[in-house]
């Protein structure tokens, strides 16, 4: 069992009005997360940020500013993360399948779907006023919005 926190970047990345999520499926459902995904030791949260991305989508990334900071503690007392979301900047690449596995496709979505998804952690409502163009907030910390 993990005892110490896991530190988990991901992008909220804009194109065309609409935020690409990648679609996990575990045990027949799926699920959706933004791309992105832990750091590793002695890598800068900027370079795990390309790299899950670039991995999970085939796209090249840059971190923009920090959006939010959320807590994901699994109910069954297993793992502990700490989310970041960075605004991301598209640099290039193609959306291509995923060297990850567990990701069935990356997918763009329209910002009034995501209630209706299976989003984790739970942030659709945040997500809906922070990928507007106008919004201008750094760094939010929304709490533990899993696992209550």
């Amino acid at each position: 069992m993990e005892r110490t926190p896991r530190l988990r970047v991901a992008v909220a990345l804009m194109r065309g009005g609409r935020l690409l999520l990648v679609r996990h499926r575990k045990e027949g459902e799926d699920y959706y997360l933004l791309p992105g995904g832990g750091v590793k030791w002695g890598e800068s949260m900027e370079e795990a940020l390309r790299r899950e991305v670039r991995e999970e989508t085939g796209l090249e990334v840059q971190a923009g500013r920090l959006l939010c900071v959320s807590e994901t503690l699994y109910p069954d007392g297993s793992r502990h993360i700490v989310n970041l979301v960075f605004r991301g900047l598209e640099k290039g690449g193609e959306i291509r399948p995923s060297s990850d596995p567990r990701v069935e496709a990356s997918v763009f979505v329209d910002l009034g779907d995501l209630p209706g998804l299976r989003l984790y952690p739970p942030m659709a409502t945040f997500l809906q006023k922070a990928c507007v163009p106008g919004y201008r907030a750094r760094g939010e910390y929304l709490g533990r919005l899993w696992g209550e």
